[in-house]
């Protein structure tokens, strides 16, 4: 979808109304309004914070597309977790990648992530979980998340 027809969406789902939305996300009162009345791209910057005041977040994923797809935290978490339940605490970048691109493949989303992209995706996941993570290439450690 279209980013504004992403951010009327987020606006419906989570009953926030466009004058709330625009003081919440520290714009003027008619910031949202005038941003889908012009058909505006808001910055990315903004775009996060207009998703995560809305119960969302906001993942850039370089496919190639213009098109934004909707992650609700709240109906994320459970199919994150189930994610993270499939990789092993220590795991190759490429067995890593294979792990993700099938659970990307089985919700349905039809990009797929280089060897890189997984581990930043990955790593990132664990830490908002709180999840130990470490990605190695050739036996050395590439990343790691274990700060709790």
């Amino acid at each position: 979808m279209s980013p504004i027809d992403a951010i009327k969406r987020m606006m419906e789902t989570s009953g926030v109304g466009p004058s709330d939305l625009s003081r919440r996300i520290g714009k003027a009162r008619t910031y949202i309004s005038s941003t889908i009345a012009h058909g505006s791209v808001p910055r990315v910057d903004t775009m996060a914070r207009i998703a995560h005041e809305c119960g969302y977040r906001l993942f850039l994923v370089g496919d190639g597309g213009r098109d934004i797809e909707l992650y609700d935290e709240s109906e994320g978490n459970a199919s994150v977790n189930e994610l993270l339940d499939r990789i092993p605490e220590i795991i190759e970048a490429h067995d890593l990648a294979k792990i993700v691109n099938e659970w990307l493949a089985e919700s349905g989303k039809l990009y797929r992530f280089s060897d890189n992209d997984a581990e930043y995706f990955a790593i990132g996941v664990a830490a908002k979980a709180h999840r130990r993570l470490k990605v190695t290439r050739g036996g050395e450690v590439s990343s790691e998340y274990s700060d709790f």
